[in-house]
C-alpha cells in the first residue's frame, strides 16, 4: 500500500472539476480499492470547509457545500491532530517561508517518510527543490 500525504488542493479537486482533477482521482481510486493511503493533518478539513464557503462567490449553494462535506467525512482519510505537528511545522515553516497551514502538510510527509502531493504552485515551487518527496499533482 503506498501512503501519501494530500494537500487541501488535491482533495478539493475530488469535488469539483478543475484544472488537475483527473489527475486527483487516481489518488481516491487508490483509496476506494484499498491500494493507497491518504494522510492528512486535521487541519485540512478546517481549510476545505473555507474552500467551500469561498465558492459560494461563484455560485455554492449551502445546500450543496453540506452534501460535499457529509460526502468527505466519510472517504477513509488517515487524520493526524494537527496540534502535534504545530510546533515543528511553525519552526519548517520560518525555515522555509511557507505558513503553518502548509507546513503541517509538509512535516507530516516528512515524519511519515512519504510524499507530499500538491496542487498548490507556490507551495510546490518553494519546497520541490529542497525535498525529493514534495510532488506536484
Amino acid at each position: 500500500m503506498v501512503k501519501r500525504v494530500l494537500d487541501t488542493s488535491v482533495v478539493i479537486k475530488w469535488f469539483f472539476d478543475e484544472d488537475g482533477t483527473d489527475r486527483a482521482e487516481k489518488f481516491l481510486l487508490e483509496l476506494d480499492e484499498g491500494t493507497g493511503l491518504g494522510l492528512v493533518p486535521t487541519s485540512m478539513f478546517y481549510e476545505f470547509s473555507n474552500v467551500l464557503w469561498v465558492k459560494r462567490h461563484k455560485g455554492l449553494q449551502e445546500e450543496k457545500a453540506l452534501a460535499i462535506w457529509a460526502e468527505l467525512v466519510q472517504l477513509p482519510l488517515t487524520a493526524t491532530d494537527w496540534n502535534e505537528l504545530l510546533p515543528e511545522a511553525l519552526s519548517f515553516g520560518f525555515q522555509h517561508e511557507i505558513s503553518p497551514y502548509d507546513a503541517v502538510f509538509a512535516v507530516l510527509a516528512q515524519s511519515e517518510e512519504c510524499d507530499l502531493i500538491t496542487a498548490d504552485g507556490p507551495l510546490w515551487r518553494k519546497l520541490h527543490g529542497k525535498f525529493h518527496w514534495v510532488k506536484q499533482l
